[in-house]
């Protein structure tokens, strides 16, 4: 299923995915599907890619309107993974150049319940829209450290910013 909703304000191109049934070797995609942007239909390939280093993986592909078109590369890392967030997103360093000009790419793979007819839902969105990440605990203490210390000056509650300190791990060092 694909939806497209293109306001004034915010450009918005959806696409359901799926496990590509017909991969037979490296060349063929883990994942395919297609994506309307702009009125044309562009098909969606992505590989599942482990990092050099071992550390992780993320997903790399292309849009394009044919085998023998251009093609608009997309690379999607891990997203923190807090509820509601996507699996991926292309980073900002590194955003999604498409037939539009620059767009937010993420992407969804939820399993679904064992009764369903598919075993995983996979959503892409493209969007000029970027989502922020959801803060870890620690990482909400330190933005509060820092709405403190910056927010309120000389008159920053000094003993909750070594509540503070000591909650996000911090070291005290001597200057």
């Amino acid at each position: 299923m694909n939806s497209n909703i293109n306001t004034a304000a915010a450009q918005k191109y959806v696409a359901a995915l799926e496990i590509n049934s017909d991969r037979r070797s490296q060349d063929h995609p883990h994942i395919t599907g297609s994506i309307i942007i702009e009125g044309v239909e562009y098909r969606v390939g992505l590989w599942y890619q482990i990092r050099k280093d071992k550390t992780g993986h993320y997903y790399s592909g292309a849009l394009s309107e044919t085998k023998d078109s251009p093609k608009f590369r997309i690379t999607l890392y891990a997203f923190r993974g807090n509820e509601g967030d996507p699996n991926y997103h292309t980073v900002e360093s590194k955003p999604f150049v498409g037939p539009t000009g620059n767009l937010h790419g993420y992407l969804w793979i939820v399993k679904n319940a064992a009764d369903a007819l598919e075993e995983f839902t996979i959503t892409l969105e493209l969007t000029t829209d970027r989502r922020s990440q959801q803060l870890t605990e620690e990482a909400r203490s330190f933005k509060e450290l820092l709405l403190r210390q910056v927010g309120k000056g000389a008159e920053a509650d000094a003993e909750r910013a070594n509540e503070l300190m000591d909650d996000i791990n911090c070291e005290e060092v001597e200057d």
